[in-house]
């Protein structure tokens, strides 16, 4: 967050450098397909493409192995949406009363997220496979601020 403030050329501008230097999806949907049609892109390219198509690849086969790695691990946008999570408008409700404990929600949530314990997790994407997967219907979305804060919140019927 702090390196374009800090690393900033002659004008006072910051470069993008997450982007510049991580982040694929310019090689992807960029450097790739042009430097297919394209000999003369295909001969400018240097060791930055190189760089970029190495963290495309290592991305690529971490997405085999585990569920969104690179927001998980690396994406700055990732963090600062897990920042935002615990006063989001859109969360996760476990009605203590009717879970029976049987983890399957943990064991169902690919962001090794256990809802009952922490329903708003910084890492919960609210993709529902947890609410759809509870045979107790015990989870189920909740929709304005944060009950814990002292604001009230609008149940929601289950989303299918």
């Amino acid at each position: 967050v702090l390196l374009p403030a800090v690393l900033v050329n002659d004008v006072g501008m910051g470069d993008p450098l997450f982007c510049k230097y991580i982040c694929p999806q310019g090689v992807l949907e960029g450097a790739i397909p042009l430097s297919l049609v394209d000999s003369g892109i295909r001969s400018a390219l240097g060791t930055l493409f190189t760089w970029k198509l190495a963290v495309l690849i290592a991305v690529v086969v971490l997405s085999v192995l585990f569920y969104r790695p690179f927001c998980k691990w690396v994406c700055p946008l990732g963090a600062f949406y897990a920042l935002t999570n615990k006063v989001s408008l859109l969360g996760m409700k476990v009605d203590q009363g009717k879970c029976i404990s049987c983890g399957t929600c943990a064991r169902t949530c690919k962001m090794d997220v256990d809802v009952t314990a922490s329903p708003d997790h910084a890492e919960c994407i609210r993709c529902g496979m947890c609410v759809n997967a509870c045979p107790a219907d015990a989870i189920s979305y909740r929709f304005g601020m944060c009950v814990s804060c002292g604001h009230q919140a609008a149940e929601a019927d289950r989303f299918e």
